[in-house]
């Protein structure tokens, strides 16, 4: 009996313990895990929030409706490859702040939600200001937040909870933060210099179009149209970062075609210039006109990829600054048709889109494609009788005179002078460099780093060059002097070239003060500014003859 008693006591305990667990995951709040990222532009800045959960959950997430003046201009949710606006469940102020609030389903698979703000902030020394964390009305179990700042960030002063430097060329912030109650506001608030600002203005409107080609190349051909929001000054210079290793870049407007020019600014209107930033390739564009606050320029940018056997496309072709309507289609090969463009949908051979956010919600686009179709093997050859037949008879029925041989196409020189472009922009990349390295602003193991990558793309230019330059002559031999003129221009720069890479190795060892260094950086440019200016010059008489 005592037995009994003792089993029924311990059955009785373990209920209680079952049914207070149960009580407590009841009454246990739901959380989330966070990460997001802060990437902050000149002209504009984006939040990314990465949000999971390991069951599912409804939530209502707070998003600013500017932040510092600058208005929320585009906020959609992702997840894998769909994405959608969020409904709108009311207004809030928080701390004098202006607030929509979101609904929101989160479980284990993450979804993303991407928020854009315009920066209308001037001047190279700036102050960000934005929510550390998601406001949300649950709990966060862990958030994760990394900062990342403008292109030509030189400094950046942040609060002591955020571990700040210097990360591949560019400045981050970064900081891990658990267990927030549910509405945390916390603001972020870090200032940074830039060494340089670009013009306050936007792409309004991009029209794109994609041309395929049989090798597996790209021709892109975008008109874009780009609107001022300074309402200080007038804008004169677009910058746009686009990838590296694009070819045959030129830009035109309804007028007459852009002048390349190898400064580090285009300063003449209708003008443009090429340079190099980590792997970025930096087009600085000088319209005719000046803009005014919500005055436009519109031209057409034209670019070529390098063939590639796995063939993707970027949807947007730079990234700052935002692009506020974007229209993209993709074009098969002349007899062709696109076959599938992933993750697109293909109609008709052909392939269109429209985005009204920014960043665009796809990035890239998978494509495959056929060309012209071909008459099966096991049919040729009666299909070559019955051409040779077909051409016979009406030969003979007609008796045509023999036709005028076509005139042999003679090759154009543009191919030649866009190459002989890109060389140019990459000397001037590679002296930017050198003066950063000389003061001081980047490691000498950075410097080397980013020399290789240069000195790399510079050899497979000059290869390509060297063909060209054999084509052009033997087609127009008027250009002989010219060529020839180049060609001794290319020879002080491989003199140039030796003197600086002496002068670097000397300075590694310490046989070179920085002073000295520096004495002879200042001679290395005025050189190298000379022998561009020649080359520049032979160029545009290159151009002139054709």
């Amino acid at each position: 009996m005592q037995a009994m008693t003792l089993s029924k006591a311990s059955m009785l305990l373990a209920a209680i313990i079952l049914l207070a667990g149960l009580a407590s995951s009841a009454g246990a709040s739901p959380s989330i895990s966070v990460r997001r990222t802060v990437e902050v532009h000149q002209v504009h800045l984006t939040i990314i929030d990465e949000l999971s959960s390991v069951s599912l959950i409804n939530l209502t997430l707070y998003v600013p409706n500017a932040l510092d003046g600058g208005p929320l201009t585009s906020l959609y949710v992702k997840q894998a490859n769909r994405y959608y606006e969020p409904a709108k469940q009311g207004v809030a102020q928080l701390e004098g702040v202006n607030f929509t609030a979101y609904r929101l389903q989160v479980s284990e698979a993450p979804i993303h939600v991407y928020q854009t703000y315009l920066v209308l902030k001037r001047g190279l020394n700036r102050t960000l200001k934005a929510p550390l964390y998601p406001v949300v009305d649950v709990e966060v179990e862990e958030c994760n937040v990394t900062v990342i700042y403008p292109d030509y960030t030189v400094n950046v002063q942040a609060p002591s909870y955020l571990a700040t430097g210097p990360v591949d060329g560019g400045w981050r912030s970064t900081n891990t933060t658990t267990s927030l109650p549910s509405m945390t506001l916390s603001w972020l608030i870090a200032n940074y210099s830039l060494e340089s600002e670009v013009d306050l203005v936007v792409c309004s409107n991009d029209i794109k179009d994609v041309y395929l080609q049989a090798d597996g190349s790209l021709k892109v051909v975008e008109r874009l149209t780009f609107t001022s929001l300074d309402p200080t000054r007038r804008s004169e210079v677009i910058e746009l970062h686009l990838l590296s290793g694009l070819e045959a870049i030129d830009v035109r407007d309804d007028f007459a075609s852009y002048e390349f020019t190898s400064q580090a600014k285009p300063t003449s209107p209708g003008s443009y210039t090429l340079a190099f930033l980590g792997d970025k390739l930096i087009v600085r564009i000088r319209p005719r006109f000046t803009l005014g606050l919500n005055e436009n320029a519109t031209f057409t940018l034209t670019y070529c990829t390098k063939p590639s056997k796995l063939l993707e496309a970027s949807i947007p072709s730079f990234t700052n600054p935002p692009i506020l309507h974007l229209e993209i289609r993709f074009h098969p090969p002349p007899g062709g048709s696109i076959t599938e463009a992933d993750p697109l949908t293909v109609s008709g051979g052909e392939v269109e889109a429209v985005f009204n956010h920014w960043p665009p919600p796809i990035s890239t686009v998978r494509l495959t494609f056929t060309t012209s179709p071909t008459i099966p093997a096991y049919f040729a050859p009666l299909s070559a009788l019955v051409i040779a037949l077909a051409v016979s008879t009406t030969y003979l029925l007609l008796k045509p005179a023999r036709p005028r041989a076509p005139p042999i196409p003679t090759p154009s020189p543009q191919p030649f002078i866009a190459t002989y472009q890109q060389k140019l922009a990459l000397l001037d990349k590679q002296q930017k460099l050198l003066r950063d390295l000389a003061a001081g602003k980047i490691k000498l193991r950075i410097y080397e780093r980013q020399q290789r990558t240069v000195s790399a793309e510079l050899s497979r230019i000059d290869a390509e060059l060297k063909a060209q330059r054999r084509r052009l002559q033997q087609a127009q031999p008027t250009l002989t002097p010219i060529l020839d003129e180049l060609a001794d221009i290319e020879g002080q720069l491989a003199q140039l070239e030796a003197r600086r890479r002496d002068a670097v190795a000397k300075m590694k060892v310490g046989k070179l003060t920085r002073k000295a260094f520096q004495q002879e950086l200042e001679e290395h440019a005025a050189q190298l500014r000379k022998l561009l200016n020649a080359a520049k010059a032979a160029l545009h008489r290159i151009s002139a003859k054709t």
